[in-house]
């Protein structure tokens, strides 16, 4: 099975959906990444940052747009997407939750869902505490899990944000177990359709 996650920063996907990919890809499913932004973006820094994050999924697939426009859903962003993403012919597509407190992860939610209509399984994820995101499937992090979820503390551990980010990235895994129910931290996400979900392994509906 083909999975694309598609995220604007590697932080957000990292947050959102890291355990759920690297769970999947030693499952034998194939994981690509796109990085959403405009071409100027790409720097060396940025470009190593996404391939760190998909060494620690197992996957070399990534593809970044070569333009991308923030200021709102444009039939060009839908294009510069789709253009990447139909060829990989995904099965489950996971992009930023459209209701969302930030305004460019929004866009490219709006971007995305306009990009993969045909695709029959559509994953959100969300990496703040937001109250309209109601989930409807969790992956439970195991202990190798948050092994890996946690270790880009100690690849930026002179970098204050990353820090930051790796305190958060626990709260948003506890505070939506404790929504769920669930003792253990988890990743969860709003499926917008979930025709295939249940016999390609996600489960937790």
């Amino acid at each position: 099975m083909e999975i694309v996650a598609i995220g604007g920063m590697p932080v957000d996907l990292e947050i959102g959906c890291l355990g759920t990919l690297s769970k999947f890809q030693k499952q034998g499913h194939k994981v690509s990444l796109v990085a959403v932004g405009k071409k100027n973006m790409w720097t060396k820094k940025m470009v190593n940052k996404f391939k760190e994050l998909a060494m620690k999924i197992g996957t070399s697939q990534v593809y970044f747009t070569d333009r991308f426009d923030y200021s709102g859903v444009t039939q060009d962003n839908v294009n510069v997407l789709r253009t990447i993403i139909e060829p990989i012919h995904p099965s489950v597509a996971i992009f930023p939750f459209n209701m969302g407190y930030d305004q460019k992860s929004k866009i490219i939610s709006e971007s995305s869902l306009l990009a993969c209509r045909s695709i029959e399984n559509v994953l959100m994820y969300e990496i703040h505490k937001n109250k309209i995101f109601l989930p409807n499937v969790y992956f439970v992090l195991d202990d190798k899990t948050s092994e890996n979820t946690s270790s880009f503390s100690r690849i930026y551990a002179k970098d204050a944000k990353k820090k930051n980010s790796n305190n958060k990235l626990r709260s948003i895994h506890k505070f939506y177990a404790k929504i769920a129910r669930i003792n253990s931290p988890v990743e969860a996400f709003v499926s917008h359709r979930t025709i295939l979900l249940n016999n390609s392994g996600f489960g937790g509906i």
